[in-house]
């Protein structure tokens, strides 16, 4: 529950600051969700969240972090959400 939990007060401030007419209110979003992955996922889960790990991870047959990262934002959120690959608060995308 921490995790979304976490990612959804992001996105929650996120779209606070852009109802504001803020032009960072993505940024915003992109970096907290992006230091959330690096720093709580990467370094003290050891999860990884790239491409690689998901499928790794799929292919164990385990269902890991990576895979619901991949599963709701890469899939089925821009699917329900629009945005193409990644939804609001990909840090991938940030530029």
């Amino acid at each position: 529950m921490f995790n979304f939990s976490y990612i959804g007060m992001a996105v929650g401030l996120g779209l606070v600051l852009y109802g504001k007419r803020k032009s960072y209110a993505r940024h915003v979003v992109q970096l907290a969700v992006g230091l959330y992955m690096l720093l709580y996922l990467g370094v003290l889960c050891r999860e990884n969240m790239q491409i690689e790990g998901f499928w790794y991870y799929l292919f164990l047959g385990v269902f890991e972090a990576a895979t619901i990262h991949y599963v709701v934002a890469k899939i089925f959120g821009p699917l329900l959400f629009g945005r193409g690959w990644c939804g609001y608060a990909c840090w991938t995308a940030w530029f």
